[in-house]
């Protein structure tokens, strides 16, 4: 294999070295270089068996440089694995001393070429930093999440049948792994498998590192090919400081019981909302790592399971800060699946099982919420995982007493009889099947296994694979296996057909060629999106104009290829003996070529979509506009129906929020409220209308201003006792008394009322009285008319006056006149109401009025809460109707109904699912925020999201806006995401798990040696 890998590192810190000892240090590698592998490994001082040519004296003389190789030492590397800023790059390190340690187990006889393994961590190294940087960093964790492997487990159980290390879920073996990690051949495949690698090897860190430096060093020393490794990975590195020689950590000799502690610790720093803390995480880490490294596997492999069950549970538990949700229920079910694996002695066994029954429900009740809102499956997986951890509980706790066996026996030795109670038995199967059901929720988003499993379009499969397994259970008389090599055959024949043909049916695998209308896609993406690959294809195709080309065959089903080669792997492992020959051989490489050709196809897919248009133009990307104008339609429709319901219902100008109380704020004023008298029956001449401002209106308080837009009541401002004050009156002419003018001022109560029902509320009265005295009367002289304060019935009313000298009878000796107005209040209101004096404004800055003192005003709150919120329900139900039912009609009869835009909608957010789960499912098990969009109570809006709304009383006026929030998150998500993964697309869990079974397998059985890498340059940086 051939790779260039350029180590920039390397090349700045040879740069500080001085020219000289460069030099020297080049012509000493180019010395050892040139001579055989033995004769490096030779002392220095040794004489040389071979005569010397004099030439070569001088040379032989001169000594090379002693190089000084400096690698951490195992608690160094326990301790940046403890350490949250240091742990991925010493994962990484570790990884790759595990691949060296692998490269070399079997090979003890053989002398070690150093500085070929120095180059093979040098490459592998670079090549796990190029993963990490090209498709992202993702946490370690178990393969747990692998529904093919769990089914055919389930089928095993049925027939007594041992589950192999291969195919037992979450049990991946170390080989397998580093195996698959550093094939160059599949990126995707190899990156997918690195978090699960890393798992695994975190438990052994400092046996692997101890094996590590040991092959590192022949010697006393550490042989200098392995320098440019500490160049390259370790120089200018932060790593802790190493410890002392013959040093022993104190942490490494906590008890079992500090360690619950520990961890009881971190759960009460998880829940009571604290700082996480760091210092104790990492004190907890490396003890845990120390006893590990203390703990012998031979002798007690249960209490170093579960020692290091609980170093992952550590970092599960301080992920909870994060908000890593879906990685602490995935952990758990992990670990829960493990601890069924039970002791034989539990005395001896480290009681995590106890801890975990007792911590978990206040880890339930905290998180609940916060589960729900990124898959409400994370719940259902913390109830069944409690509930397997009960079951176990209850069958094998075992109440240690206080003494040990010496202090408890008799005085003369002899042990007391004691009768211990027989436990009761786990039913492995049934809990097993529980821990299936979680997974089947957290990897597929379906309720249960049988959801998918069970349905009547796997018949066919179902049948073959339960025939083949029969026959596998098949025991004779004696006890020994039935089945035939032929029956072998034909069963492993029978699954490669399924694979190749079944896997393609329409029914399982859906039809590229559509139909794609609405009620196609409603039906299609309802069911899981592997049962429509390549439905899913298809309208990606139908959907967007690329030079994008469908795959040229129909695609499998991806969960049914992993079930049936998940099966194949399992008689294989089951019957060797059968399944080593040139027909299985062919068989298995073609069940290895569709799996291949699957993960082929799906990334040529993605690759072609995102490099399409400008930018990376991905699946995702794609469907999220699609889904943005979906909703943006939905939106249009909502905000017309609320227009609508607030136009019947409300005010007009009405700016209430009806989901809010009677303290809010308003500035309502109606524009069409006019001033007119108070009582129409009870008018001094002035009936007329006047003008309003908002100022004059804002004297009412807000909430009858409210009561008013809600259609409780009405505010209304009116005018009464309008009349002459401070009158008096002038004879007309001295020498006659009969007739005088009247002067006096305008005065007129201006009322803000309150009225609902037939009840009136004065709210505010002031008084008015003009600073001018006006002529208003001509009338005759009388007290009468002098008392009288609005005149109006003297109008017009005769006046006679005598005449004083006598005119005979020819010219009469009287005058009649008629009594007049002079200034009628109508004419001075329109004359100075709004205009002239401007009297309207007066009662706005309260000069030159009183303000009148009214009845207690009853208190309207309660009333005015209760009306708002019958109203904010009325037009909730209206609103929600209108979207939710398809038939949805106003009062008018015309057909309103939102129900085709929540559909759309509802669709677009079930093709990104269906997307994702296709061409990204690692995205949804590696960042909460992407699996919360698409099955997260907090996800993208559709009907389902829409119709919690209406039962948690979400206010519509801001559905708009949480839908518009969550998309906006997603997207900004989803464009961080490594450009690489983007392209490409990540694989689906139990394709990859079985693909990588396969691969070992035929790597076991037909391939004398391991298979070359394909030759690929890699360049990677060194992390500081």
């Amino acid at each position: 294999m051939n790779q260039k890998v350029r180590q920039s590192r390397a090349n700045s810190t040879r740069s500080h070295h001085n020219g000289f000892n460069t030099v020297l240090w080049v012509l000493f590698w180019v010395f050892c270089l040139s001579l055989p592998f033995g004769v490096q490994a030779q002392n220095q001082q040794q004489e040389p068996t071979e005569p010397v040519t004099s030439e070569a004296l001088p040379e032989a003389a001169e000594e090379p440089e002693e190089i000084t190789v400096v690698l951490p030492d195992s608690q160094q590397m326990a301790m940046a694995l403890a350490t949250p800023q240091l742990r991925n790059q010493a994962l990484l390190d570790l990884a790759v001393a595990a691949k060296i340690l692998d490269r070399t187990r079997g090979n003890s006889d053989l002398e070690v070429d150093h500085a070929a393994l120095a180059q093979n961590f040098l490459d592998d190294r670079a090549w796990l930093q190029m993963l990490v940087d090209q498709f992202g960093w993702v946490k370690p964790h178990s393969s747990v999440l692998d529904p093919a492997a769990w089914l055919v487990l389930g089928e095993l159980q049925q027939h007594d049948l041992e589950d192999m290390s291969l195919v037992f879920p979450g049990r991946t073996p170390e080989p397998v792994l580093i195996y698959q990690v550093f094939q160059r051949a599949t990126p995707r495949l190899a990156a997918a498998n690195v978090p699960v690698l890393l798992y695994e090897i975190e438990a052994d860190a400092i046996a692997t590192w101890d094996a590590f430096l040991l092959l590192t060093a022949p010697g006393e020393t550490r042989h200098a090919a392995w320098k440019e490794v500490e160049i390259a990975w370790f120089t200018d590195r932060q790593l802790p400081e190493a410890a002392e020689p013959g040093s022993e950590p104190e942490a490494g000799q906590l008890t079992v019981e500090e360690l619950m502690q520990a961890l009881s610790r971190l759960v009460v720093s998880a829940v009571d909302v604290a700082p996480p803390d760091s210092t104790g995480l990492i004190q907890l880490r490396y003890s845990l790592l120390t006893r590990l490294a203390q703990t012998p596997t031979v002798e007690n492999p249960r209490t170093r399971d579960q020692l290091r069950d609980a170093l992952y549970l550590a970092g599960l538990i301080d992920g909870l800060h994060d908000g890593r949700y879906f990685n602490f229920a995935q952990g758990l079910l992990a670990i829960t699946s493990r601890l069924l694996e039970l002791p034989e002695q539990n005395q001896q066994a480290f009681y995590l099982v106890d801890w975990l029954v007792a911590e978990l429900p206040a880890i339930s009740a905290h998180y609940a919420a916060d589960f729900a809102s990124v898959d409400p499956s994370l719940n259902a997986a913390m109830t069944a995982t409690y509930e397997v951890l009960l079951e176990i509980t209850e069958a094998y706790a075992i109440e240690p007493g206080p003494e040990t066996e010496a202090e408890a026996s008799e005085p003369d030795g002899e042990s007391p009889a004691v009768e211990v109670p027989a436990p009761r038995t786990v039913d492995i199967k049934a809990s097993r099947g529980v821990l299936a059901d979680a997974v089947a929720q957290l990897a597929l988003l379906i309720p249960d296994m049988g959801y998918y499993f069970d349905t009547p379009v796997r018949g066919r499969i179902v049948e073959e694979i339960n025939i083949c397994i029969s026959i596998a259970a098949g025991r004779d008389q004696d006890g020994q296996p039935t089945m035939t090599r032929r029956q072998f055959d034909g069963c492993m024949e029978t699954l490669l057909r399924l694979a190749e043909r079944d896997t393609r049916l329409a029914e399982l695998s859906g039809d590229m060629n559509g139909p794609f209308t609405t009620d196609t896609l409603r039906r299609e993406l309802s069911v899981t999106p592997w049962q429509r690959i390549n439905f899913a294809i298809g309208w990606l195709d139908e959907r967007y104009s690329t030079p994008c080309q469908p795959p040229a065959n129909t695609l499998p089903n991806p969960l049914e290829w992993a079930v049936l080669a998940t099966t194949l792997t399992w008689f294989a492992e089951h019957s060797p003996e059968f399944f080593n020959s040139s027909e299985n051989e062919a068989r298995l490489t073609q069940m290895r070529n569709i799996g291949g050709q699957l993960i082929r196809d799906m990334a040529e897919q993605a690759q072609c979509l995102a490099d399409a248009g400008p930018g990376i133009n991905d699946v995702v990307r794609r469907v999220m506009t699609d889904y943005e104008l979906a909703l943006r339609e939905l939106e249009s429709g909502i905000e017309k129906a609320e227009a609508d319901f607030r136009a019947q219902r409300l005010s007009p100008g009405a700016d209430i929020l009806l989901d809010e109380d009677a303290s809010q704020t308003t500035g309502y004023r109606p524009v069409e409220l006019q001033i007119g008298p108070c009582d129409t029956r009870a008018v001094c001449e002035m009936s007329g209308a006047l003008s309003t401002t908002r100022a004059l209106i804002g004297l009412f308080p807000d909430e009858y201003l409210i009561a008013e837009q809600a259609g409780m009541g009405r505010i209304e401002i009116c005018y009464r006792d309008m009349e002459w004050v401070q009158r008096r009156s002038e004879l007309v002419r001295a020498d006659d008394e009969n007739v005088a003018n009247y002067y006096g001022r305008l005065g007129f109560n201006l009322v803000g009322r309150y009225i609902e029902g037939e009840q009136e509320t004065d709210i505010f009265d002031f008084r008015f009285t003009s600073p001018e005295e006006y002529h208003y009367l001509f009338a005759q002289t009388s007290a009468e008319v002098l008392n009288d304060s609005c005149p109006v019935e003297w109008v017009g009313s005769r006046v006679v006056t005598p005449l004083r000298e006598k005119r005979g009878g020819i010219v009469p000796d009287r005058l009649t006149y008629l009594a007049a107005s002079r200034k009628l209040p109508s004419r001075l209101m329109q004359n100075n109401w709004d205009r002239g004096a401007e009297w309207r404004d007066w009662f706005v800055t309260g000069i030159g009025v009183t303000e009148q003192e009214v009845p207690e005003v009853p208190d309207i709150t309660i009333r005015l809460n209760q009306h708002l919120q019958a109203v904010y329900q009325a037009g909730q139900e209206d609103i929600y109707q209108r979207v939710l039912l398809p038939n949805a009609r106003d009062s008018q009869g015309e057909d309103v109904s939102l129900f085709d835009e929540m559909s759309e909608v509802s669709i677009a957010k079930a093709m990104i699912r269906m997307q994702m789960m296709l061409f990204y499912p690692e995205s949804m098990f590696n960042q909460d925020t992407i699996r919360m969009a698409v099955a997260g109570d907090s996800g993208l809006l559709d009907g389902r999201t829409m119709r919690r709304f209406r039962e948690q009383n979400v206010a519509l006026t801001s559905v708009n806006g949480i839908a518009r929030e969550r998309v906006n998150r997603l997207r900004d998500v989803w464009l961080k995401q490594p450009e690489e993964l983007r392209r490409k697309g990540s694989i689906p869990g139990s394709l990859m798990y079985a693909l990588t079974r396969i691969n070992l397998l035929y790597r076991q059985l037909f391939i004398a040696r391991p298979e070359p890498l394909q030759e690929i340059e890699v360049t990677a940086e060194p992390q500081q």
